[in-house]
């Protein structure tokens, strides 16, 4: 039996094979951490235009990025590393004075059905979930962690909180940002203060605050709305769940947020795989360490062979984790205790973000009725 596992680019991905229907059938399970097709920049708006610009920066002429087949034969033949070089030049140059967070550069995208090869997707997953037409029989794990947007403000320069500081409309990611006019992006901007920070400035004494933000835009609001359609049209259980615990990080470590409270994105695939950081780096709290990476795997390899994450109770399992309905969302908090939670995560922040982009993004995926 298969089981795809992904975490952020990674959870997209599983995800997208979740949704593709030349998929069904290739695994029987999935686990989604902290990623989803609705995340930020999880689809590519234009492929064609992305590789001419990431050719051109790899030093391709003119004629080599006019032509498709050239074009692709160019990338085709590059050193990985200069194509690394050429995504980093693009992404470095995504951020302009409209936009203090870089853009994905890729991301799945959706091809036609008579392409040739059969695709992944042949339609936006948005549509695909809107319309359930997806495997409904898999079983899933979907997740996120209280800091997710740790990767974004762990990239921030000393200068972007200057910028944020005197043009907060910078507090919408470009997706948003770029569907509403000036004085909708001042209104959104001073509502997301007055939620996210209260009476705190934006500095890099927010950075708490400012992960917030830009981790529920980029991650858990998609997440949040991908779950939705996926409880909506459910055939097999799903399980979500809240990941705080924060003995120590992986991924904060790697992103320089460790001073970030609670636990950042991807840090809750370090207590699944090991890793050296552990062992070289140590780590204060390794009794709480030790707890979280028997709970973690005991749940997957649990749910992996039997498609349920805590069959029966134990010392290390001591909480059932039940599935979540439409009619009863609910998901287990994991933390240094496990602790089963009623409602939907995080509810208050949710309901902004579905608001707000009902009324500015008019897309059905978001009419969460």
């Amino acid at each position: 039996m298969v089981t795809l596992y992904g975490s952020s680019a990674g959870a997209v991905s599983a995800h997208a094979h979740v949704l593709s229907a030349n998929s069904k059938g290739l695994f029987q399970a999935a686990i989604l951490s902290s990623g989803s097709t609705q995340d930020f920049g999880a689809t590519q708006a234009d492929a064609e235009l992305t590789s001419r610009q990431l050719a051109h920066a790899m030093g391709a002429g003119a004629d080599t990025c006019g032509d498709t087949k050239r074009r692709i034969q160019f990338l085709r033949d590059a050193p990985f590393k200069d194509i690394v070089t050429g995504m980093k030049h693009l992404m470095a140059s995504s951020k302009t004075n409209r936009n203090i967070v870089e853009r994905p550069i890729w991301a799945p995208v959706v091809e036609p059905a008579d392409g040739g090869e059969p695709p992944v997707l042949d339609r936006h997953p948005n549509d695909i979930l809107v319309a359930g037409d997806f495997n409904t029989e898999v079983p899933l794990v979907i997740g996120v962690n209280d800091k997710e947007g740790s990767f974004i403000v762990g990239r921030l320069a000393e200068d972007d909180t200057t910028k944020l500081e005197a043009n907060p409309s910078l507090l919408l990611l470009p997706n948003l940002y770029d569907q509403v006019d000036a004085n909708t992006r001042e209104e959104l901007s001073t509502k997301i203060k007055n939620l996210y920070l209260k009476d705190q400035d934006i500095g890099k004494e927010a950075l708490d605050s400012l992960a917030d933000i830009y981790g529920d835009q980029s991650i858990v609001h998609g997440t949040h709305v991908a779950t939705h359609w996926h409880l909506k049209h459910a055939k097999a259980p799903i399980f979500l769940y809240y990941f705080t615990l924060d003995a120590f990080g992986v991924a904060s470590f790697l992103f320089g947020t460790k001073s970030l409270k609670g636990a950042g994105h991807g840090d809750d695939v370090g207590y699944v795989f090991k890793n050296h950081l552990v062992s070289d780096m140590g780590t204060s709290d390794k009794e709480r360490f030790d707890l979280g990476v028997s709970r973690m795997n005991n749940l997957i390899a649990n749910f992996v062979s039997q498609r349920s994450p805590s069959p029966v109770k134990t010392d290390v399992l001591p909480t059932e984790w039940m599935p979540a309905t439409l009619e009863q969302p609910r998901y287990l908090e994991i933390g240094d205790n496990l602790t089963m939670r009623e409602g939907i995560i995080l509810p208050e922040r949710m309901q902004f973000w579905d608001e707000t982009i009902q009324a500015n993004i008019h897309d059905p995926v978001y009419e969460l009725k």
